[in-house]
């Protein structure tokens, strides 16, 4: 693996690479029901943070400020009716990435049959040949 040395390509691929991962920070919680934090610093030492409840709740935990108590933990019935839920959520969520991707690829096709050059740049060979198809297919 080789450092990105354009600095605007390496703007994109931090962006990608940075939504990547706070998608899957996000499906992790969403699957395990646990709390995640993801920070992420850019080239120019940004910072892009993402968390679940939240990233300060999650941070304030970590450093023994604002500790977990027992009243605080989920009731078992709950989690697993929740559970069941966020199931069917990522089964659908699935389904729709599938035939989102498959749309692309079909807009993508259409696209490329499309790209064709214009009645007007054709040759006058090319020209008669769509004449003689046409008549073909009007008869």
């Amino acid at each position: 693996m080789a450092r990105v040395q354009n600095q605007s390509n390496l703007q994109v691929t931090f962006s990608k690479q940075c939504d990547g991962i706070f998608k899957k920070a996000t499906e992790l919680s969403t699957l395990w029901g646990v709390d995640v934090v993801v920070v992420a610093f850019s080239a120019s030492n940004k910072s892009y943070s993402c968390g679940h409840p939240s990233v300060e709740s999650i941070v304030n935990r970590f450093l023994g400020e604002n500790p977990l108590t027992d009243a605080d933990a989920p009731n078992p019935i709950v989690i697993s009716h929740q559970n069941a839920n966020i199931d069917e959520i990522n089964r659908k969520l699935n389904r729709l990435e599938i035939s989102l991707e498959r749309e692309k690829q079909y807009g993508e096709a259409l696209q490329a049959s499309r790209k064709e050059p214009p009645i007007e740049k054709l040759s006058s060979f090319d020209l008669k040949n769509l004449c003689k198809a046409l008549e073909a297919v009007d008869e």
